[in-house]
């Protein structure tokens, strides 16, 4: 009897608890039925990809759909909200398309014919005019080739004969045309793509091999300028680093590109300080710490970075990407109620560390940020996941950020730095050898360098053409004499 009446109590036990887990279950189906009407509603509000976000958010909608309704008059028609924003830029803005002031003004515009009824029977009267601002090229310049005859002469003192050929050498195309071909390149564009744009603009027929030749003597010519830019990099404040698969003549390569920042004081009309930036490419045929050791030996700058490996022996001041490490995180959540919430404690950690101020000389904040993280790298190896691991591993370089003012804890200038390239290789499909990678690696860093620092690619690149060509016949001279 008593057997029995412990069995049923254990029976009620179950039973309630199971009553208990339908009602938590039903719950949550709940919470996630509404979650996925609101997921479904937001994306039928996004399913247009040309409305840009901010005409197309829920807020916005319901915004104007309100002022819509709000302004309904008693005709049933609509009317202008009142307090809402003309369309158009806000008076006194310059805009962004037309920052050029017009050269000229023409006052001879006026109707001479009825758009409606087609009649020349027109009356002139006073009144404000429409003005509308149009930028335009007179006419397309049309391309000049010249023949330069270059006759010998012997020097009489050492018997030097070496006649004095003008132009860029190794090609035969002019210091204009070819920063032209090189901005085609940068944008980027393929051989063939250049090919057909010089023919479109100025009917210019080239051949893909004069093309490779002219972007090789453009590379040539800034060998100078990479030295320059290197130098700069060693001197920058902090650096930012990554690399992407590249395939070269049918093997395996890779893009490495290191972002470099330089506090140069605080300018005048606001209280932060301007930054310059420094970009280096580097093409390699593997992703060993070799490559770090030749082309970035940039261990005493602080370096922002992902999780390959060989970064960490290298650079003593590291800091991982934090994007990496809660993106996985973030995958991690539909295992479990658990790994959902140990991701948003560390979502939490990251957001509390945001807010800090960086110090130098306090290790404490960042000895506390570490411990917490430290707690949940626990918390996921107790699960049995691998990413516990690799987030013990990260965390003594998860919070350097806090011990240098100006570091970022995420890569992004790195992978913003690195798109160009990315989509270069989705071009170009694959670099075939070594001098390809070379001019690549040259020509995109001075490119990037430039457009970092706001600089002009074509006067850059007309500047350091023009600059030696004159350097060579120097030379020839020097030699002759």
């Amino acid at each position: 009897m008593c057997n029995a009446l412990k069995s049923f109590k254990e029976l009620q036990d179950e039973n309630a608890m199971l009553k208990g887990m339908n009602k938590r279950y039903e719950s949550r189906l709940k919470a996630m039925e509404q979650t996925m009407e609101d997921l479904m509603r937001r994306l039928s509000y996004y399913e247009n990809p040309h409305s840009p976000p901010s005409q197309n958010s829920i807020p916005t909608r319901q915004r104007k759909a309100s002022s819509s309704s709000s302004s309904k008059n008693s005709s049933g028609t609509s009317s202008p909200a009142p307090g809402k924003k003309a369309p158009g830029r806000s008076k006194g803005h310059d805009g962004v398309s037309h920052h050029r002031r017009p050269t000229r003004t023409e006052h001879r515009h006026r109707p001479k014919r009825c758009s409606r009824c087609g009649s020349t029977d027109m009356q002139q009267q006073c009144g404000p005019a429409t003005s509308k601002i149009i930028t335009d090229i007179e006419h397309m310049p049309e391309p000049v080739t010249t023949n330069h005859l270059a006759y010998p002469a012997v020097c009489r003192r050492c018997g030097c004969n070496e006649p004095d050929v003008p132009g860029i050498p190794g090609t035969c195309i002019g210091p204009n045309l070819a920063s032209i071909i090189t901005n085609l390149y940068a944008m980027p564009g393929s051989l063939g793509s250049i090919r057909t744009a010089l023919h479109e603009m100025f009917g210019l027929k080239i051949s893909k091999a004069a093309v490779q030749r002219c972007l090789h003597a453009v590379s040539g010519m800034l060998e100078e300028d990479i030295k320059g830019i290197e130098h700069d990099m060693s001197c920058s404040d902090r650096l930012h680093m990554d690399e992407t698969p590249v395939m070269i003549d049918r093997k395996q390569g890779y893009i490495w590109i290191a972002v470099g920042r330089k506090d140069s004081g605080t300018s005048s009309s606001t209280s932060s300080s301007r930054t310059t930036d420094t970009v280096l490419v580097k093409v390699a045929g593997g992703r060993a710490g070799a490559v770090i050791d030749c082309h970035f030996p940039y261990g005493h700058i602080p370096v922002t970075v992902d999780g390959y490996k060989p970064y960490e022996s290298r650079f003593p001041m590291l800091q991982r990407c934090w994007a990496h490490i809660l993106r996985e995180s973030r995958s991690l959540c539909g295992a479990g109620r658990h790994h959902h919430n140990l991701h948003v404690r560390l979502m939490d950690i990251y957001c509390r560390a945001k807010l800090m101020e960086p110090d130098p000389g306090n290790t404490g904040q960042y000895e506390m940020m570490a411990r917490q993280a430290m707690q949940v790298a626990k918390g996921y190896a107790s699960l049995g996941c691998r990413f516990g691991r690799t987030l013990e591993r990260a965390t003594p370089n998860l919070f350097t950020f806090l011990l240098h003012p100006g570091m970022e804890p995420t890569n992004n200038l790195a992978e913003r730095s690195l798109r160009p390239s990315v989509i270069a290789r989705k071009i170009r499909h694959s670099l075939k050898t070594t001098g390809g990678m070379r001019m690549f690696g040259v020509l995109m860093t001075c490119i990037m360098t430039w457009r970092a620092r706001g600089q002009s690619i074509s006067q850059m690149i007309q500047k350091r053409l023009l600059h030696g060509m004159m350097d060579a016949v120097a030379v020839v001279t020097c030699v002759g004499a």
